[in-house]
């Protein structure tokens, strides 16, 4: 390898970090998809642990960013981890993010339920209704814990 591939490669990672924060596996895929076999392992390895000493890349950080997010548009604990952990983030980054922690699950799942079935809540008597159903699933999809929705939908 060359210093003209390793001034490509450094340029790359920095667009990608400037648009936004990116997991050291997302960065690595898309490094490596971009350079097609152009690059070495061991070449990668190195740029990203220099990103990660010049405190370019973390992924404390992108947890944070996600983290927040997908608490802000409504979804849960589980699908939230499952997420990140797609993107190479352990557990125990994701529980370390300040958002993380600060996260009433509880009343994310209430004020969920009551912004898109306004309807379905505790004082509902037919515990079988669809909409009900149809709540339970949905809450389930955005990764809830299946005691919280149970304690929402039938009290």
């Amino acid at each position: 390898m060359n210093d003209q591939t390793d001034t490509k490669l450094y340029g790359s990672a920095i667009r990608y970090l400037s648009a936004r924060e990116h997991s050291v596996k997302e960065l690595r895929d898309k490094l490596t998809r971009k350079f097609r076999g152009n690059i070495s392992s061991a070449q990668l390895d190195n740029l990203l642990d220099e990103l990660r000493q010049q405190g370019m890349q973390s992924d404390q950080r992108f947890a944070e960013s996600v983290v927040r997010g997908r608490i802000r548009k409504g979804y849960g604990p589980f699908f939230i981890e499952r997420e990140l952990g797609a993107k190479g983030v352990t557990s125990a980054v994701v529980h370390e993010t300040e958002a993380w922690q600060a996260a009433d699950w509880s009343s994310l799942l209430a004020e969920y339920l009551e912004r898109k079935f306004p309807e379905v809540g505790a004082a509902m008597q037919d515990k079988a209704s669809d909409r009900r159903q149809k709540a339970a699933r949905s809450l389930q999809q955005r990764g809830f814990a299946a005691t919280d929705i149970r304690r929402a939908l039938f009290g």
